[in-house]
């Protein structure tokens, strides 16, 4: 498949095979040359989104800009039917790829992306926490995902270290959910960890105004 003249003449012939096409294309997407990528996405573009999907969604984690721009634009074509795809994408990619797939759940379905992505976050890796909270901070900005943010907030078997990222993720937003955001931020102190507790006083700074047991853990760590 490193060849991209033969990946074109084999363009035709793929798109007429309908049901088959689309995870031949998939599967030599991460091994093929840039060039090949390209003649791929080809076939691609003739599918349906149902079968065409996943082949965009493997070629926003493994493509170069040009390939991550394009399969983005069809995803986004691709709208709801995308979805399944992306979340598929995001099992086994690398913190890079991860991020990718992670915005794009993040634009095209918010309340799906906030619940799949939210316990991701209990991973050791720094690199993968923030590109995680980057997403959750784009799907926050939609009034659609207010319920699945309150739901996480409140699930007391969130661990803590996706808990507090989670709280981290809202930013100033997390005054939206003052009382879920008062339980998470209760539940993360009761841990007694310092980490916790360090990168919780940023969350705590925006809650205090609607949150006593907020003010006073702010109080108490300037003091």
């Amino acid at each position: 498949m490193e060849d991209g003249d033969r990946v074109a003449q084999a363009v035709a012939l793929l798109a007429g095979r309908p049901g088959q096409a689309g995870g031949i294309v998939q599967a030599a997407l991460p091994q093929a040359s840039a060039r090949a990528r390209r003649h791929l996405l080809d076939v691609a573009d003739r599918l349906s989104c149902e079968e065409s999907s996943p082949s965009y969604a493997t070629a926003l984690a493994v493509g170069n800009p040009e390939l991550v721009n394009r399969a983005s634009r069809a995803l986004r074509r691709c709208s709801t039917e995308a979805i399944p795809a992306l979340r598929s994408a995001l099992e086994g990619a690398t913190a890079s790829a991860e991020t990718r797939v992670a915005q794009e759940l993040a634009l095209l379905a918010p309340p799906v992306a906030v619940e799949a992505l939210v316990p991701r976050l209990d991973v050791a890796s720094a690199a993968r926490r923030l590109g995680l909270r980057q997403a959750i901070a784009q799907a926050a900005k939609d009034p659609a995902a207010g319920a699945a943010l309150r739901a996480q907030l409140v699930d007391d078997r969130l661990p803590e270290r996706a808990r507090v990222d989670l709280l981290r993720a809202l930013g100033p937003r997390v005054v939206a959910f003052p009382a879920e955001a008062s339980v998470a931020l209760q539940r993360v102190l009761a841990e007694r960890s310092f980490r916790a507790r360090y990168l919780a006083l940023g969350p705590a700074v925006h809650l205090a105004a609607k949150d006593p047991r907020a003010a006073a853990f702010v109080a108490e760590a300037l003091t």
